[in-house]
């Protein structure tokens, strides 16, 4: 039985790490695999195709897939420990030659547009906890005229449990409710032998996937695309000028506040920088007109922001250290950076403020700096559901010293706090 008081705050971060291993029934593989869905392989005829397998588990979609002759398939998930599992599955099989294993979080694919034939997530939609934005991201990643698949448990009413929940019919079918996909298969069908139904949904991609994420990050890609442009003719006419007047002023305010700090504290110029959403990559840029070039940036890119950032970094000559990553729970090794900096990121819904201190504080340097930006109340306009008071804030970063408090308007304020 999964002891729960270890577990971390999120469902992912679970799945992440070996604690997931406990939570995984005890069944042979073999046996497993033996239920592969070979009525989902019939509707997609992957045949010489190009197939991801998001959240992958066990691997056994991969599996079927690989062995009904796709031409390539990717099989990510976002535990080590099941990839594992898949792997030895799929040298069972005799199909590891056909199958690339990868870490990836189907909320928050690493992978370009319009670049699979076959997007699928089977049998981890339950496990999510924003599956809308898991189907998003299965749409954009899949070709003009592929097939996004998807399965879920119905229950009515639905269930909900401590990692696990089910969906009406309803429900599940408004999570496909995307301008690019035509839904072609709607069916019923049972993978386990368990009472709960299972719909497998196949959609057709029609056209090019307008999501919120996507126009959002549409949107940026035009701004930086302006910012190249103007940079670059000012760049002739001053001799090296370095304009940032595409940022707005409340964002200029923020980076401005931590760039007069760094450059106060901070005069080491090798000191190591982590940038908790790192955006398009802004911050980067003004960092190296002041020398601090040994950067790296984390976003959880819900708007695929870190693509951007990485042609705008290379414009320029610098090698964009990015990573797809949720602040809680980051691959960065204890004590490597001299500052985490969190500008514009912590009133996100997806924020996890706890869990972000106790990351910062793990990744720090002894008497390294947590610089952070953080509402006190709600904005005007309410679009920010995160805030906290200095009390709250105190809690929060009760493993650092020497923390400050420094207003920096009526309804925001920057913490500034030290490891040790």
């Amino acid at each position: 039985m999964m002891d729960k008081s270890r577990l971390p705050p999120s469902i992912k971060d679970s799945f992440r790490g070996d604690l997931f291993k406990d939570w995984v029934p005890e069944i042979r593989p073999e046996k497993w695999l033996m239920r592969l869905p070979s009525d989902v392989v019939k509707d997609t005829e992957p045949k010489g195709k190009t197939v991801l397998d998001a959240g992958t588990g066990r691997g056994r979609f991969a599996i079927a897939f690989a062995e009904a002759g796709a031409a390539r398939v990717v099989a990510a998930d976002i535990s080590p420990y099941m990839l594992g599992l898949a792997r030895e599955s799929a040298n069972r099989w005799g199909v590891s030659d056909k199958i690339s294993f990868e870490i990836g979080d189907v909320e928050s694919l690493k992978y370009p547009d319009n670049h699979f034939d076959i997007a699928c997530c089977m049998a981890a939609t339950p496990h999510l906890p924003y599956p809308e934005r898991a189907i998003s991201e299965l749409a954009r990643v899949c070709k003009i005229g592929g097939l996004v698949v998807v399965d879920a448990p119905i229950t009515e009413p639905p269930q909900q449990g401590d990692y696990w929940k089910s969906f009406t019919e309803d429900e599940f079918k408004k999570l496909f409710e995307i301008d690019s996909l035509k839904i072609e298969v709607w069916r019923r069908y049972s993978l386990l032998d368990v009472e709960t139904s299972t719909i497998t949904c196949v959609a057709r991609k029609k056209q090019e996937t307008k999501t919120l994420a996507g126009l959002r990050g549409e949107e940026m890609k035009r701004t930086c695309q302006e910012y190249l442009a103007e940079k670059e003719k000012l760049v002739k006419e001053c001799g090296g000028l370095h304009p940032y007047f595409l940022l707005d002023d409340y964002e200029k305010s923020h980076q401005n506040f931590f760039l007069r700090w760094l450059q106060a504290n901070i005069r080491d110029k090798d000191a190591t920088i982590l940038d908790v959403g790192c955006g398009t990559g802004f911050l980067a840029l003004r960092l190296h007109d002041l020398g601090y070039d040994n950067y790296c940036g984390i976003d959880i890119d819900l708007y695929h922001t870190i693509g951007i950032a990485r042609e705008l970094l290379a414009k320029f000559g610098l090698e964009p250290h990015l990573w797809v990553e949720q602040a809680e729970h980051t691959h960065f090794q204890d004590g490597q950076f001299d500052v985490v900096c969190v500008l514009d990121a912590s009133y996100f819904k997806d924020f996890h403020m706890a869990a972000t201190c106790k990351e910062a504080h793990r990744v720090l340097k002894h008497r390294g700096y947590l610089v952070m930006d953080v509402e006190s109340k709600p904005s005007p306009m309410k679009v920010h559901p995160n805030f906290y008071n200095k009390e709250e804030m105190k809690k929060h970063l009760s493993d650092f010293s020497d923390i400050e408090f420094r207003e920096l308007s009526t309804t925001r304020y920057f913490v500034l706090a030290r490891k040790g």
